[in-house]
């Protein structure tokens, strides 16, 4: 039989348990957003744009894609970043067969 936690330790607990169930909901929001997204050939690009998006949009373009030929969505909500990681975003966009909407 465990000991009984003492009332400070089980406020702790309790905070633990509600940080990792708020980290599980935030994973798989992202996680539904990016599945359902992609059905319905829509991409996000929220934040700065940096090497890490770039390459997260051009993989997501190139998947579309190479799918089939119907328009892609892309939901732009950034405040601007790097040049030449926008420039690879753009580069993608102009190789991509599918075409792609820019919604700002």
């Amino acid at each position: 039989m465990k000991p009984a936690l003492t009332p400070r330790k089980e406020r702790i607990n309790l905070r633990l348990k509600k940080a990792l169930l708020n980290v599980i909901c935030k994973f798989n929001a992202i996680f539904l957003r990016i599945k359902f997204g992609l059905r319905n050939r829509v991409i996000e690009l929220n934040g700065e744009i940096d090497k890490k998006n770039a390459l997260s949009i051009k993989l997501q373009i190139h998947k579309l894609s190479s799918q089939n030929q119907l328009p892609i969505k892309l939901l732009i909500n950034s405040y601007g970043g790097e040049f030449f990681a926008a420039r690879e975003i753009a580069n993608s966009i102009y190789e991509s067969k599918a075409p792609v909407i820019g919604i700002v």
